[in-house]
């Protein structure tokens, strides 16, 4: 990398206010910096590598919302099918236990979300369907995924601040994991947690205690030219 820099026209000579005058020459400076990266880890890095597992840094607190959006649309599609079979036999929401049932938790999710729903719950025991589901996509439905797409959208922002302070905090704390985000690579591990002893192969036992495992495992490798004392079950 050191090689790279002093090679480049542009970068061998900058400073940090040369690099972060504009979001451009910000993000060209990262764009080469990761480049660089990648350039000598694939020359110097060796393709595969075993560690611990890196625990996800963000999880997406949106989730419950896409459950909610799914049950306002299971009644949506519930309720157009009943209105296209009006037609050939007369039809009513609350004849069905199974509507009345996603009905309250449209309710339930629409005052969890401060939306209005006195006028569909007056159609829905008019049991008028037409102008129930009209009401259901433009009262209800519009609302909550305008809502669910600005929260989505706070929440990504918030993800990336997150994600762009753990890669300047690895930079200095932990460069592998910066290396490996820069690469995009996922470390793969071999977690050892249970051997085989076959010592006496009359009476073989799987051994789970810990300190007793690293014991085998020694043992094994002291051992190797010999036969086996133990088997490793992953």
């Amino acid at each position: 990398m050191d090689k790279l820099i002093k090679d480049s026209p542009t970068y061998r000579d900058c400073d940090l206010l040369d690099s972060s005058l504009s979001d451009k020459k910000l993000n060209n400076a990262w764009e080469f910096f990761a480049q660089a990266i990648l350039t000598a880890a694939n020359k110097h890095i060796p393709k595969s590598t075993t560690t611990i597992d890196h625990k996800p840094l963000y999880r997406h607190d949106n989730s419950e919302m896409h459950r909610q959006s799914k049950v306002l649309y299971k009644l949506f599609y519930k309720c157009k099918s009943i209105l296209d079979l009006s037609h050939q036999q007369p039809l009513q929401l609350t004849s069905s236990p199974f509507i009345v049932d996603l009905h309250k938790k449209v309710l339930k999710i629409s005052n969890e979300h401060r939306i209005s729903t006195a006028q569909l719950d007056s159609l829905f025991y008019q049991n008028s369907i037409k102008a129930y589901l009209f009401e259901l996509k433009q009262a209800i439905i519009k609302p909550f995924e305008c809502k669910l797409k600005i929260f989505s959208k706070n929440e990504n922002n918030k993800r990336i601040k997150e994600f762009v302070l753990q890669r300047a905090t690895n930079y200095t704390d932990a460069p592998a994991k910066m290396i490996d985000s820069c690469l995009e690579r996922t470390r793969k591990t071999i977690v050892l947690d249970r051997v085989l002893i076959n010592t006496n192969t009359n009476d073989p036992y799987l051994e789970l205690d810990p300190d007793k495992i690293k014991s085998a495992t020694m043992n094994h490798f002291k051992n190797v030219a010999g036969p086996p004392i133990c088997t490793w079950m992953f």
